[in-house]
């Protein structure tokens, strides 16, 4: 009889264990993946590190452009669209980004049916593969930072009216995705002010959709026109709080980064020994994050 009391008492005090460690946080997200999109030259296959395959489907790929002077009347060319495709590995994500599309009251209604009749294209193509739009689910960040941060002077409208305004017009888009892709990416050094943003885009996305995956864009460096430190790498501790917070309110992120130096076009090189790839790195293991890729040569 003791040894059955001893025993209830050891699952009690177990479950009650289970139950702090969920509200402190201390879960594993199991499902948590890091996505590998980036363009760097010279990368080597990462997926033996831990990230994880995405297909990647930019606009060039699949528009075409009635007026460079205008892309916004860019519409869907079927011949690219075949062509996109037939390089789609199906048993994984689906990531479009489409940017040149505008949201302005203007152009919003027909950019929705554009970026619906897309995605609904590639879901009868591919109908078990999980399909979402950059940057759209929610609109971008950058009215946030508009609104939030005091050193930007655009006070021409309001910003966050605009952003609820494209976010409550966005239905057929969200019925059509399995994942928001939000932009994450890292504009000011005000660390404070990324987890506003963020937190307001996650907050946004589960308002639009509670059971949409959320894989947020990442981009190791600063996204900062105008700055200093615009392309500058950023600092590893400011970057795993970026993949912790991820890790937290998301089920997976995707590290971008372009081929190129934006200041002035030089080329973009992989270095192994980055602060941001060993601090990526570290974390994978920390978390026992696993890749999604069968083939990880």
């Amino acid at each position: 009889m003791k040894k059955r009391k001893d025993y209830i008492n050891f699952l009690y005090l177990l479950v009650i264990f289970n139950l702090l460690s969920i509200s402190c946080g201390a879960q594993r997200n199991e499902e948590f993946r890091i996505y590998d999109a980036m363009l760097i030259k010279q990368k080597p296959s990462l997926y033996k590190e831990g990230l994880s395959f995405i297909n990647m489907i930019y606009d060039d790929s699949l528009l075409v452009y009635i007026d460079l002077s205008d892309l916004n009347a860019s519409n869907l060319s079927n011949e690219k669209f075949l062509r996109s495709s037939k390089r789609i590995k199906p048993s994984y994500p689906i990531c479009l980004d489409i940017e040149v599309w505008l949201f302005n009251e203007e152009h919003i209604h027909e950019s929705v049916r554009k970026y619906t009749d897309i995605l609904q294209k590639f879901k009868k193509k591919f109908p078990k593969t999980d399909i979402g739009l950059y940057g759209v689910i929610p609109y971008a960040d950058l009215n946030i930072y508009q609104e939030k941060a005091s050193f930007l002077n655009d006070k021409s409208k309001n910003w966050m009216q605009e952003w609820t305004y494209i976010n409550s017009n966005l239905g057929s888009i969200v019925s059509n995705s399995n994942i928001a892709f939000p932009s994450c990416y890292t504009r000011f050094k005000d660390r404070d002010l990324w987890k506003f943003a963020f937190l307001e885009q996650i907050k946004k996305i589960k308002e639009i959709d509670s059971n949409i995956k959320i894989y947020a864009f990442l981009w190791p460096q600063y996204y900062a026109a105008g700055f200093d430190y615009n392309d500058h790498l950023v600092e590893a501790d400011f970057w795993k709080l970026q993949l912790e917070m991820a890790y937290q309110y998301c089920d997976g992120v995707v590290i971008w980064a372009p081929h190129y130096n934006s200041n002035d076009r030089s080329d973009y090189t992989w270095n192994e020994n980055v602060e941001w790839w060993q601090a990526t790195k570290q974390f994978i293991k920390a978390k026992n994050i696993k890749s999604n890729y069968a083939n990880k040569r």
